[in-house]
This record gives C-alpha cells, sequence and structure tokens, in this order.
C-alpha cells in the first residue's frame, strides 16, 4: 500500500533516475516511474512511483511501488485541485504558490493521529520483534540493507536503538546508538552507519529526512548517557557512594546541561512518521537560529522568509554604493536577525558546530579591498526596541525601511504571497514589541503619558521623529561602569615591566587608529552588523577604552541581558546568600589565585569581591556547571574591562554557547575538542604530531589548559586580550588556530628534543612572543586549515567514544559502590543497574511509579503470584519511594539488600510493613496471609509442611480471636515469627538441611496447634 502523500522533497534528492508517464503529466503535476537502468533500479521500494509537482524544486508530493496506488492521488488532484486555481487565482505564480502551500501542509490533513490502542499495538509488535521490552519506537520508516545486495525492509527508530526487519535477511538488524562511531551520507544515496565492528549500509525514501532523524536520536542518546554520568559524579564521591548535602544547602538534584538542545526537545508521542520528521525539522530550524546569533534556547524561531534582500550603505563608503546582499530573515519573540545564505547555514546544526564552512581568509588578505567578502560572515541581530522604526517603502510595496541606533537598512522580500504575509508579520510584530519593553519599568504615571505627549500639538510626521528621538535617547542596554575611570589603571598593572607598558602603549595606538578607519562609531550598539569590516578590525585589536563593551556586544551576552529580568543578577545572589554549596567552597579556594599580584585582586581591593559573586551567581545560575576551575582566570580578566554584571553574562555565553559542556562535572566538551585539535595538528603539521606520537606525548594534556583558560597565562597579557576579542567575535575556530600557531612557533624545539617528559614541560611553558606574530601565523598560515571539514566527520566519533569511555568509569564506579554497600554478588549488583538504568529515562537513575512498575514485572518475579492482589502494587511503590514521585537506584539496593539477603525478621518487618494497608500497625486476616506469602516468595528453596492459610487460621483459632479482627504486627512478630518452630514449618531455618519434597511429610494438625501455643 502506497503512502498517500508525503512531505515534499526535491525530486534529486531520491536515490533513482526517472522518466515521466507522458498521459500523466500537466500543466502543474506528473507521474514519473524509475527507469530500468541504473544502480538502484532493480530495489523495489515506495519510490519507484513519484507524483510531481512542477515548481522550482520539483517537489515530489506522493510515492508508490506501483502506479496504481498514485492514480487516486492524481483524480483527486483533478477534480479538487485544478478546478480551484483558475477560479481564484490570476497567474502561474500565484497558483504555484498556492499549490506548494497545499502541499505542503497535506500529509499533516491525511496521517490521522493514531489512538491509543493503535499506537500500543505498534509498541508493542517492535518490542517483541526485537526483544526490547523498556524501548518507546518513535518512527519507522522505508528503507533497504545492504546484504550482498539491497533488501527492501523496515527500519525503526527508539530513543536508544536502531533496528531494522526484512523477510529478506536471515535475522533482524538491532544496534544501540551508543556504539554508533559515525552516521554519514555516502556519495551513492545511502547512509553508512559506522561502528567498531564495521559499516552498515542503508537506503531511504528521502534520505536526508531519515539523515536528520538518525542524527538528532544518536546526539539524543549520547547527551542522555551523559547527563547520566554527570548526575553520578556530582552525587557521588570518589569510590561510588553518595554524597550527603551539607547543612543547610540546597539538596543535590539532576539538573539537565543547559547547554544540551536534545534533552529540551524529548521527542512526542509516537503518532506519525510524518510528524515526527516535522518536529525534528523544528528542533534543527530553532538550533539553526540559536547558533546562528547566539540565543538562548527559550528564544525560538518563529517564522523563516527566504530570498529576502538586505541593503545598506557602508559606513566609508559614497552613498552611491550601496551593498545589496541575499538571505534569509528570522523572526522570533524578541529579535529579529538576518544572515547571508550560505552552504553551511542549511546545516541542521545537530552536532554544535559553528554554522559556517568556509575558512577565514588569511590576516593579510582580510585588511584588503580585493579579500572575497563571501568568505566571512554576514549577519544582524535586531531586538524589537532596538528598531527605532520600521516602515513600507512608499514606492515598493516589497520593501521595508528599518532604523536602528546603529545602522539603517532596507528588507526586500519576494514578490509572493507568503513573503507579503512575512513582511506585514514584521511590520506588526514590531508595532506591538517596540512599545512594551522586556522587561517592566516601573512607572507611577505611566498611563499619563500618551495624554502628555498628545499635549505637545505634535502633528503625525512630528510624534514620529518624536517617538524615534526618545527611543535612542533611552536605550534598553546601557554599558553602566562604576569604575570606568580605574579601567586605564587597571589595565596598565596587567603589564610588570616598563618595555611591556610601552609595547602596549604603541599597540593602544595602533588598535585605535585602526579601529576608527575601519569602524562606524555607531558600532558599539546592540544592533552590531557582523561583516567583514568588523571581523577585520576585532582580528587587529579593540581599543582599550572600548573593549568592555564591544566584549558585550560581540559575545551576544547582551542579547541574555535583554531575555532576563532587570534584577536578575542582583537576586539570584540575594536569594542563595545563605546557602551553602559545594562550589561556594570551590570559589573560596581559588578566589586569591586570580592574578594574585594584580592590585585590583589583592585582599583589601574590591576584585575579590566582585570575582566572588561572578562565580557563586553563575554556580547557581547554571547548577550543571556550577564551578569549575580556570573560570577564575576567565572571570578575573573580564573584570578588568567589564562590570560585575556584564561580566556574569559574558562568562555564561562562554560557558553555554561558545564553550559548551567545557566547565560542568565531565568537561565532555574539552575532551572531544582537545582530540579534534589533535586532529587539526595531524593535518596541518604533522611533521610535529609524528614527533609527539612518537614519544608518546598525549596532545591533550598540553590543548586542554590553553582551551580552558582561553591562553591566559601561556602568552603575553596582550596576546590573550587579541586572542580574547577574536573568539569573543568568531568563535571557538579562532583557539583551535590558535593552537596551531603555537605549536608552528615551536616546531624546532618539538623536532630537537626526544624525551617525553622535556617535551610535556616545554609545551605547557608560557611562550614569550608578541601578539602580531602570533595572530597573523594563526590567522594566515593556518587560515586554510579545514576545521569544519574535520568537525563534522569526528566531532560525534570523539563525542561518542568519550562517553563510552565516562559511563564506562561511572559505571564501574557505582556498581563497586553498591556491591560494597550490599551483600549482592557483583552479577547480581550489575543486574539491577542494567535494569534500573533501561527504565530510566533522566539523568539520575530515579524510577517515577509506571517505571517501577515496570520493574516490578520484570524483578519481582518471586512475588508475581502475590502482585495479582489490588492494591500490593502501590504499597510496595510507596514503601520503595518513602512517598516522593520516585524512587532512586540506591534506595532500590537497600531495600532488595535486606528483602533477599537479609535475616527472616528483616525480611519480615518489610513485608509486613507493605501489607498493613491502613497503617495501623496491625493485619488483617488476609494481610497476615499475604505478608506470610510474600516471605515465603523471598526464599526460592523452601518447602513448607503447612500453607499459609491453614497456618493463619490455626493461629486465630488458638488465639480465640475473630477472623474479622486484626492483629498487632509487634505481637505477631515477637511471638510467631522470630519462634523457631515458623523457620522450621516452612522450610525457612538456614541451619537445617534444606527439605525436599520427597522427604517431606505432612505435620500433625495437632502438633502444629501446640506450636502456636502462646
Amino acid at each position: 500500500m502506497a503512502r498517500v502523500w508525503v512531505v515534499p522533497v526535491p525530486l534529486s534528492s531520491l536515490s533513482r533516475e526517472y522518466e515521466t508517464i507522458a498521459e500523466r503529466s500537466n500543466e502543474f503535476f506528473e507521474i514519473l516511474s524509475k527507469k530500468s537502468s541504473g544502480f538502484f533500479s532493480f530495489i523495489p521500494s515506495n519510490e519507484d512511483y513519484v507524483l510531481c509537482l512542477k515548481n522550482e524544486g520539483r517537489w515530489v508530493v506522493s510515492m508508490s511501488m506501483t502506479r496504481s496506488a498514485l492514480e487516486s492521488n492524481w483524480s483527486w488532484i483533478d477534480t479538487e485541485i485544478l478546478p480551484t486555481l483558475s477560479t481564484n487565482l490570476e497567474d502561474r505564480e500565484s497558483m504555484m504558490e498556492f499549490l506548494e502551500a497545499k502541499f505542503t501542509d497535506l500529509p499533516s490533513q491525511f496521517q490521522q493521529t493514531k489512538t491509543n490502542q493503535e499506537i500500543e499495538t505498534q509498541q508493542q509488535e517492535f518490542r517483541e520483534l526485537f526483544n526490547l521490552p523498556n524501548e518507546n519506537l518513535v518512527a519507522t520508516l522505508t528503507s533497504s540493507i545492504w546484504q550482498g545486495i539491497y533488501c527492501a525492509g523496515t527500519f525503526y527508530v527508539s530513543p536508544n536503538y536502531i533496528c531494522f526487519s526484512s523477510s529478506l535477511v536471515s535475522e533482524n538488524f538491532r544496534m544501540p546508538f551508543l556504539q554508533v562511531k559515525s552516521i554519514e551520507r555516502d556519495s551513492t544515496f545511502s547512509i553508512v552507519i559506522k561502528t567498531e565492528k564495521g559499516e552498515n549500509w542503508f537506503t531511504f525514501v528521502n534520505r536526508d529526512d531519515a539523515y536528520a532523524l538518525l542524527k538528532q536520536h544518536w546526539e539524543l542518546a549520547m547527551e542522555n548517557t551523559l547527563q547520566r554520568a554527570e548526575f553520578v559524579i556530582k552525587t557521588h564521591d570518589s569510590q561510588g557512594k553518595r554524597k550527603e548535602p551539607r547543612v543547610g544547602s540546597v539538596p543535590l538534584s539532576p539538573t539537565s546541561s543547559t547547554l544540551s538542545p536534545f534533552k529540551r526537545y524529548s521527542m512526542p508521542k509516537l503518532t506519525t512518521t510524518v510528524s515526527t520528521l516535522q518536529f525534528i525539522r523544528s528542533i534543527n530550524k530553532n538550533q539553526r537560529y540559536q547558533k546562528l546569533f547566539r540565543l538562548p534556547e527559550r528564544e525560538e524561531v518563529e517564522e523563516c522568509a527566504t530570498s529576502v534582500q538586505f541593503t545598506y550603505i557602508p559606513f566609508n563608503k559614497p552613498e552611491s554604493t550601496p551593498v545589496t546582499v541575499s538571505g534569509t530573515l528570522f523572526f522570533s519573540a524578541n529579535f529579529f536577525g538576518f544572515a547571508r545564505d550560505e552552504e553551511a547555514y542549511t546545516l541542521s546544526l545537530v552536532s554544535g558546530t559553528s554554522p559556517r564552512t568556509s575558512t577565514p581568509p588569511n590576516m593579510e588578505t582580510s585588511g584588503g579591498n580585493n579579500s572575497d567578502d563571501s568568505l566571512f560572515p554576514f549577519k544582524i541581530l535586531v531586538p524589537y526596541q532596538n528598531a527605532q522604526s520600521i516602515k513600507q517603502d512608499e514606492t515598493t510595496s516589497s520593501v521595508l525601511l528599518v532604523s536602528t541606533s546603529s545602522l539603517d537598512f532596507q528588507l526586500k522580500f519576494p514578490a509572493s504571497l507568503a513573503a507579503n504575509n512575512q513582511k506585514t508579520q514584521l511590520l506588526e510584530t514590531w508595532k506591538t514589541k517596540s512599545q512594551n519593553p522586556l522587561w517592566e519599568f516601573k512607572d507611577d504615571i505611566a498611563s499619563q503619558r500618551p495624554e502628555l505627549v498628545d499635549q505637545l500639538y505634535m502633528t503625525a510626521e512630528e510624534k514620529e521623529e518624536h517617538n524615534r528621538e526618545s527611543k535612542s535617547q533611552n536605550p534598553l542596554w546601557e554599558f553602566k561602569d562604576d569604575i570606568a575611570s580605574q579601567r586605564p589603571e587597571l589595565v596598565d598593572q596587567l603589564y610588570m615591566t616598563a618595555e611591556e607598558k610601552e609595547e602596549h602603549n604603541r599597540e593602544s595606538i595602533e588598535s585605535e587608529r585602526l579601529w576608527t578607519q575601519n569602524t562606524d562609531e555607531k558600532i558599539t550598539t546592540p544592533a552590531l552588523l557582523r561583516d567583514k569590516s568588523l571581523i577585520c578590525a576585532v582580528r587587529k585589536g579593540i581599543p582599550d577604552h572600548l573593549r568592555g563593551k564591544m566584549w558585550t556586544l560581540l559575545s551576544g551576552a547582551v542579547n541574555f541581558y535583554y531575555l532576563h529580568p532587570s534584577d536578575y543578577y542582583t537576586k539570584i545572589l540575594s536569594d542563595n546568600a545563605s546557602i551553602s554549596s559545594t562550589a561556594k567552597a570551590d570559589i573560596e579556594k581559588d578566589i586569591h589565585r586570580s592574578f594574585p599580584t594584580h592590585p585590583f585582586f589583592a585582599k583589601s581591593s574590591a576584585g575579590p569581591n566582585q570575582l566572588r559573586n561572578v562565580l557563586i551567581a553563575y554556580s547557581w545560575h547554571n547548577e550543571s556547571v556550577g564551578y569549575c576551575q580556570s573560570m577564575n582566570i576567565l572571570t578575573a580578566l573580564l573584570l578588568l574591562y567589564l562590570p560585575e554584571e556584564c561580566a556574569f553574562w559574558v562568562l555564561s555565553i562562554i560557558c553555554e554557547t561558545l564553550m559548551p559542556q567545557y566547565y560542568n562535572n565531565t568537561m565532555i566538551g574539552s575532551l572531544v575538542d582537545v582530540n579534534l585539535f589533535a586532529n587539526l595538528l595531524e593535518e596541518a603539521i604533522p611533521e610535529v604530531w609524528q614527533h609527539l606520537s612518537r614519544h608518546n606525548v598525549p596532545v591533550s594534556a598540553v590543548t586542554m589548559p590553553w582551551l580552558l583558560t582561553v591562553y591566559i597565562g601561556y602568552v603575553p597579557i596582550q596576546a590573550a586580550l587579541r586572542i580574547m576579542d577574536s573568539f569573543l567575535c568568531e568563535g571557538l575556530d579562532v583557539l583551535f588556530r590558535v593552537g596551531l600557531a603555537l605549536f608552528k612557533l615551536r616546531q624546532e624545539q618539538i623536532l630537537e628534543l626526544s624525551d617525553q617528559h622535556q617535551l610535556i614541560v616545554m609545551l605547557k611553558e608560557p611562550i614569550d612572543v608578541p601578539a602580531d606574530i602570533i595572530m597573523k601565523i594563526a590567522l594566515e598560515d593556518f587560515g586554510s586549515v579545514p576545521i569544519e571539514k574535520i568537525r563534522s566527520n569526528k566531532h560525534n566519533q570523539h563525542k561518542s567514544t568519550a562517553i563510552r569511555a565516562l559511563e564506562e568509569d561511572t559505571r564501574t564506579t557505582k556498581i563497586f559502590s553498591l556491591e560494597q554497600r550490599s551483600k549482592f554478588t557483583k552479577t547480581e549488583v550489575t543486574e539491577l543497574y542494567n535494569l534500573v538504568q533501561s527504565l530510566t529515562y533522566n539523568d539520575s537513575f530515579e524510577l517515577s511509579k509506571a517505571g517501577f512498575d515496570t520493574f516490578l514485572d520484570q524483578y519481582f518475579l518471586f512475588w508475581k503470584e502475590q502482585l495479582s492482589t489490588p492494591e500490593l502494587g502501590a504499597q510496595i511503590w510507596e514503601y520503595f519511594s518513602k512517598g516522593k514521585a520516585v524512587t532512586s537506584l540506591d534506595d532500590i539496593v537497600d531495600i532488595l539488600n535486606v528483602l533477599l539477603k537479609g535475616s527472616l525478621t528483616s525480611r519480615w518487618d518489610i513485608c509486613s510493613e507493605i501489607c498493613d494497608f491502613n497503617r495501623q500497625g496491625k493485619l488483617s486476616y488476609e494481610q497476615l496471609t499475604l505478608a506470610i506469602d510474600l516471605v515465603l516468595g523471598l526464599y526460592s528453596n523452601h518447602v513448607a509442611v503447612v500453607t499459609s492459610d491453614d497456618f493463619v487460621t490455626m493461629l486465630y483459632e488458638k488465639l480465640a480471636v475473630s477472623t474479622s479482627q486484626s492483629l498487632p504486627i509487634e505481637v505477631v512478630t515477637t511471638e510467631i515469627i522470630k519462634k523457631p518452630l515458623f523457620s522450621e514449618l516452612f522450610g525457612l531455618d538456614p541451619k537445617s538441611p534444606r527439605r525436599t519434597a520427597e522427604s517431606t511429610k505432612p505435620a500433625h494438625r495437632a502438633n502444629i496447634g501446640s506450636a502456636l501455643k502462646m
């Protein structure tokens, strides 16, 4: 059976060659069949026949294995769609636009949401087919696997597994995502999934959608594993024992990584594969937008307008030479942004890579007029409130005229209905947002403001001009620096010798001259145009008096500042002032290790307290990071140029956007990047790489501290400032190029040494080379190193390897800890660990009620018969969870250790408490019987001479108590359970040989009765 409608894809993206069926072709549509020749012609699949829309991209809107399946779609189009075109639309362009919109939405209309029963049935079939009882199916795709020939079948995706089933292969294919080393699109239209054991080749109806789905879930599986390891590291000591929270401190709890784009985008409940793919496209679009403009996760893109022309006049060009750039316009709740179209911008950015594939030009080219502007990014992000005016051009309806505090420009939209709607949306959003600031400005006479302005008797034009001037005079963000007058002195004190001060002064004069020559004076405003002229100016060094403000703007910290309450920083400090934490203690140790000889950080100066405030505030702002050594060095340098609050937001950008996962408990980001750097070194300076490898010098041991400190302390301070300038402007690639430059500068020394220890010591020593030389080599000699290519090929491979190693370490430590604290064997603990892990979909090894119910079904087989009793499952859950919403692996092991390894009395205590449904310390006749059955279920080899029901009946008879009455648990425990005969009757005496069925004789009722005398 054919799929009715598909999410439109270009015909060129399919893996077959086609020819048109002549009788099924009209002005707008055509049906095509696969050619009888070609690499994939012999493989039957759902893309053998396709129905195409004859637009520019030749969209495939329906596909099938047989032509007859498409005929009904053709008839529906002929009767329902085509007649409406000539009636309601005038020209072909409008008609095609209508059809594109119609068929984009059509799959969601025809793909009906599945009922809960259908979903459960499909889930169960998947679990049984691949023996994955705890996995949730996310999507199914038509696919073929290469097994000497391509075998058609069904491809299944779940959060943790890739699976494939076909009647043409001998056994089902199942692979955990964590075993994947890489997922690549091959030139033969296949997807290649590589593991340590080899390669697996698959074809899909829509390879790009399948690739996005697989990449997303691969990342998601790695992130979930990473967060689980982070939680174990954070909440356990080096021996694997769970840490006890300090008195007065906030309890340690799992917190999702601020930097994980996948934690917040948990996959939706399975409805249709189409909806899953649409959801992933939405994720990728948001990640693309946030990555491009360094925006926080919550700022999600609402609309994308393509083929928009951005026209402006550069400050250093005559008005007669405007520049026009074609690109994409993004809208979100608080910003609109424009970015030039580049091939890299179409990537999903799932791997966290930079949005640019082009390598930056070298130092010589970057300053010249003949350099290729397309090698530089071109983008601008404008807060709605920062746009002083947006209005439609009077002569051209498709053009909007935008005026900001830093730049005036035009936005020309394509001549289409959709583009016109997007233009209107931008205009209306600005009108609304420009009147509503991002945070509340308290004004006691706010309601009177309109009348006060109107009383000026201004014309409409005068009012518009007044509004524009008011906004420019009252900016949303103002760089307030209470110690601005001290900044020159603070900076001068970085340079300890007269020669260094003189060099710094010379560089400051030169950077001031070049900055004035290459930048507009309006550049220090939030609507910052990131283009060639800005990047070139920053590479040459930002003047000291502008450095603080420019760091806040270039980093994107001002965007984070916009989107939080104006008192966020002060409030987070005051709210947590009396609360202790591990981070606070660690910060205190490092306060006076930060620039210890600098007067600003002397104990009597303001520096230490400001540094303490920023680091403590950040530890509460992002608890998944808390505090890590090296953050103190970064923050100390920031505070020499920035006020406290600005330093806080720049630190946030560095830790969460520019260097994600560098400073958290696992430091996985830095582990991955030092391995990437090793790949770059091998590519760029192979002789150095080979020499270091030959002498077993770990490149990571040298480069890790370089990256963590952004080279502060490893290069002269002038160079460190220049590196920070470019790093905050261009991103992490700058640090890679600088690292290569340092190896290049020491190449001769490296090749002369053959002792591992001497090599490591030499490389760790600070280098004394002028900033200009370091930056020149970094950008000139290594400007063409293919960082993006190596990153795209190696990033996830290194990440997967690092996460697997980290998981194995934490797993080994945790299992050892649980083994030490219990009587379980290593095998038994491992079984428990694996089962709880498979049922845990957060990062904390904690089971919810639903997960625990599954745990009961799979592990408590010794109570299988008793669990049919109503309420028992809920009682067991209540005992394990202690009234909380979750129960942890530690609690589960502790309780099971008593139940399965403890004494009879301790086991009885738990079973009797579970069966005390009313929590009155008493057991009814039925509850007492059930409690005894639970105890008996814990002894796998016992052979009783009496049933629990008979035993309880005789007990009530001897006590002369009505069976409608309850017995106190304490009395039963003391007078019955602790008596030796109880163990003897039920075969529970560990000192006596186990009874067997053959040796057991029925006990005489009178003897049993005498044993029960009290």
